[in-house]
This record gives C-alpha cells, structure tokens and sequence, in this order.
C-alpha cells in the first residue's frame, strides 16, 4: 500500500507538471528502475507512472553505484555489486554489463525491462501526441527528436 506521502508526492508532480506544460516549457524526465529492494513489480509500476506522467521524452536507467555513495552503499549491503568493476563500467548506457544486478531481478530480467520501458513508453498514445504537437506547433525541432531516438536505440541494444 502506498503510503500518504508517496500519492501527495505524485499528485504535485503531476500538478508541476501540467502547469510546464500548460506554460509551453518543453519537459522531459528521468527514471532509474530496478534499484536495491526492488521487485519486478515495483520496476513495472515506475514505467507505469511514466506513461501516465507521458513526457514529451523520458530516460529510463538501470542504477549506476557510484563508489561511497549511499546508492554504493545500499548495492553492496543488498549484495548485487559486481566487485570487479573498472571505473569505465559505471556507464549509464552500457546495460549489456551493469555494475548492479538486482538480485531480486536478475541481469536478464533487468535488461528486458529495461528494453520494455523505452518501447511500451514511446508507442504510449500520449507521448506520440505530445510530440507530434510540440513539432507542429514548431517549439521543438525535428533534429532533438532524431538525437532521442539514436538515444533509445543504444540503451535498448
């Protein structure tokens, strides 16, 4: 059950957000999936609330543990931390050998999610829209949306 906070977190992000939108302020988010004490389920309800937040564009990210950080920390202590890891491992887009693996999750399993949050989020109906309008009413150029797309393409592969 999600507690009091949480929902009143959500209804202002949602409010913040219309209010952007409303302005003609071109806005796009970022959400990390599959962190320590995570289920599959929670990973799933975070690309959910995505598509109801429906973004002209998101990021999706599996975690990335940089060293001494408490999101190190909570790695190590739930212990999917790949010890061997080299300082050119902690990229965000190389999801093919990440430094955490969700032991809840499994490697795989993180990958596949990850794959599903950007193609289930861009086919979302109302993230189509909102970018088919920001380009007909000439506030985004078509080259940003080219950018994205490559984006996609390499943290999907």
């Amino acid at each position: 059950m999600k507690n009091t906070n949480t929902i009143y977190q959500q209804m202002m992000q949602e409010m913040l957000f219309q209010m952007t939108m409303d302005a003609g302020i071109y806005t796009y988010a970022s959400y990390i999936i599959c962190l320590p004490g995570e289920n599959e389920k929670d990973a799933l309800n975070t690309i959910e609330y995505a598509k109801k937040m429906a973004t002209p564009m998101a990021m999706f990210y599996l975690p990335i543990p940089f060293p001494k950080t408490e999101l190190w920390n909570a790695c190590k202590k739930d212990g999917g931390l790949r010890e061997d890891a080299k300082w050119e491992d902690y990229n965000a887009w190389d999801a093919a050998n990440p430094v955490y693996v969700n032991p809840l999750i499994g490697k795989e399993k993180m990958q596949e999610i990850l794959s599903y949050a950007y193609s289930s989020y861009y086919k979302n109906p109302k993230v189509i829209w909102r970018n088919l309008k920001e380009i007909l009413l000439l506030r985004q150029g078509i080259k940003r949306y080219w950018y994205a797309l490559k984006s996609v393409k390499i943290a999907a592969s």
